[in-house]
């Protein structure tokens, strides 16, 4: 299946090498085209707007689906948080105008300087280092000529144009203030939240029509004239009424060579959820051969999506993927499917389905549901695209209910497995099913005196083919007092574990009701020194330095337990944890017995008062 984490372009992207993610975070929809509201202010018919500045979304509208950027989020001061900020910024950074915390744009007036400002009834010529200013806008020329009949603005001696998000430089414009049309020559762009620049021969702006097309585009994150690689584009065109943006002779350079190309590709510019192709993948594999996927995304509604992926293997034959995913307020989930009619070099059907549902039916009520299916033992690795399926041993079903109560938890699961190595599981034994399993774990307020009363409870059935089986009713209730401190805390606890068994299948001599009683006794302990800390090579100025001794005493008598089966019990992994905890082994097959005492050392360095 075609993973993905939204929708449109960026779905498919995701799960490539690149952080597609990021890429299409990048909004298009920032201020109005700053040019005409600006020049508008010259001309008392024509009324001073805002609307999607054409600048950022022409030039850099598709490049956005193709190319690595870092993150839109990505525009503090602070290093660590911007992974700009230690780049070398473009030429263009000068002219980019800091976010101040003022009105917008549209609620400041127009500010104008020049060195000449000639007018008459026939035009308002603006020259010699003219600057407009509004709000955080500003645009800087040489000559600016306004013709009044025609209503139009000409810039033919180069310009500058900058804001908090964007930093433009051309050498020719024209504005149609009638119109709502402009075109620009040669412009260079540079995008500080990005690290992005690039350049466009040609752009025309349709305010209107909110339509904008680009003639040979470019766009890099590296600096401007040592393009390592580059994203270049010979015909764009961006509607932002319809949400979606094409582009044609799409290549992408590396060290100025041209290495991929795109003769067509349509994408989404908008935040918005769109159907349609997504951007095709192809590649080769020694058990597939050649092989293409060419995805199409269904928006059935604003909370349901699927994506079906026809997967076309030089060496297989044709597969079909469907992957269906719901949102509801107290449900979700996601079902995939995959069948290939002949697997020419299985020479047979093949398959796979999985299914993913999570609900809340009832205040502090879950359940989760887990089901996979392949239809064979090596589907997942002849077939798969996902590396961590290549050593699958099984796959695991299972469904819960469970319900939180107030201060206590109880579960209802039926567990069972697909197993996918056999040859590894003939020597250590297959999983048993758990059919089904009802585990309850409480813990009551604590009572006078300061006692504190926990109960653990299990009962399982275990199921397994041509080898002992039974179920299992494990009861663990304990009692502790607590006495909690600043200077440190002291827990003695006292518990009585209860494990009976029903056998079936059993060997001889064994008894088909084995049990085991065992006491468990523990004392935990510790005592919290502190003192004030300044160690500059910890890069601590003002902190504090604890010391942490702590004692756990545990006692748990021997029993012998040979005739008890191995359901679900191994041995815990060794960690720091495991010093301190009462049985060395998962599950309830099996308790070890303790006459230990540990002690343990920490020391924490805490930073601040």
């Amino acid at each position: 299946m075609v993973s993905r984490e939204t929708h449109g372009l960026r779905k498919l992207l995701s799960g490539t090498q690149y952080p597609w993610d990021t890429i299409l975070d990048l909004d298009t929809r920032l201020q109005q085209d700053s040019i005409y509201a600006m020049l508008g202010h010259f001309h008392q018919h024509v009324k001073s707007c805002s609307v999607t500045p054409h600048y950022q979304t022409l030039i850099i509208g598709a490049m956005l689906a193709l190319l690595p950027l870092a993150s839109a989020q990505a525009q503090s001061s602070n290093p660590f948080l911007n992974p700009w900020a230690r780049c070398e910024p473009d030429e263009l950074a000068r002219d980019i105008v800091p976010m101040p915390n003022a009105s917008s744009p549209d609620t400041l007036p127009l500010q104008a300087d020049a060195d000449r400002i000639e007018s008459s009834s026939a035009q308002s010529v603006l020259e010699g280092n003219v600057s407009l200013s509004m709000g955080t806008q500003r645009l800087r020329a040489d000559q600016i000529i306004l013709e009044r009949p025609s209503n139009r603005a000409r810039i033919e001696k180069g310009f500058t144009y900058g804001d908090p998000n964007q930093a433009i430089r051309g050498q020719k414009a024209e504005v149609d203030l009638n119109t709502e049309t402009g075109w620009f020559k040669e412009a260079d762009y540079y995008l500080p939240h990005r690290n992005a620049q690039g350049h466009a021969d040609e752009v025309k702006v349709d305010r209107r029509q909110q339509l904008s097309q680009l003639e040979d585009a470019t766009y890099s994150t590296c600096p401007r004239g040592h393009e390592f690689w580059e994203l270049r584009a010979r015909d764009m065109q961006l509607n932002e009424a319809t949400g979606r943006g094409s582009a044609a002779h799409i290549s992408i350079a590396f060290k100025d060579t041209p290495l991929l190309y795109f003769p067509y590709l349509s994408f989404p510019i908008t935040d918005e959820r769109q159907s349609g192709f997504l951007f095709p993948l192809q590649g080769y594999g020694s058990e597939t051969g050649f092989e293409l996927q060419i995805p199409y995304y269904w928006n059935i509604a604003p909370n349901r999506d699927m994506t079906i992926t026809p997967r076309l293997m030089t060496a297989r034959g044709l597969l079909l993927g469907l992957e269906y995913r719901y949102l509801y307020p107290n449900h979700q989930g996601q079902i995939g499917a995959e069948y290939i009619p002949h697997d020419r070099r299985y020479e047979n059907d093949r398959g796979s389905f999985k299914i993913s549902d999570r609900a809340a039916p009832l205040p502090n009520f879950y359940t989760d549901l887990h089901y996979e299916y392949v239809s064979d033992d090596d589907y997942l690795q002849d077939l798969s695209n996902n590396l961590e399926f290549l050593s699958v041993n099984y796959l695991e079903r299972h469904l819960d209910a469970r319900y939180d109560g107030n201060g206590w938890q109880a579960l209802a699961r039926v567990q069972g497995y697909q197993i996918l190595n056999p040859a590894l599981f003939a020597i250590t034994g297959e999983p048993y099913q758990r059919l089904p399993q009802l585990l309850f774990n409480g813990a009551w307020p604590t009572s006078a005196g300061g006692f504190d009363y926990r109960l653990y409870g299990e009962f399982v059935h275990f199921e397994q083919s041509d080898v002992v089986t039974g179920t299992r009713l494990d009861l663990w209730p304990t009692v502790g007092w607590t006495l909690q401190e600043s200077w440190g805390y002291l827990k003695p606890e006292a518990g009585f574990r209860h494990t009976r068994y029903q056998l079936n299948n059993n060997a001889p001599n064994i008894p088909d009701t084995p049990s085991r009683d065992i006491p468990v006794l523990s004392l935990d302990s510790g005592l919290l020194f502190d003192r004030s800390l300044q160690a500059s090579w910890l890069g601590v100025t003002s902190g504090t330095q604890t010391l942490e001794p702590r004692l756990f005493y545990l006692y748990v008598p021997y029993r012998n337990q040979n005739g008890i089966p191995l359901f679900d019990s191994s041995r815990m992994d060794r960690d720091y944890d495991w010093l301190f905890r009462k049985n060395r082994f998962t599950g309830a097959d099996r308790m070890g017995d303790a006459n230990q005492l540990t002690a343990a050392l920490t020391t924490r360095v805490i930073d601040g008062p």
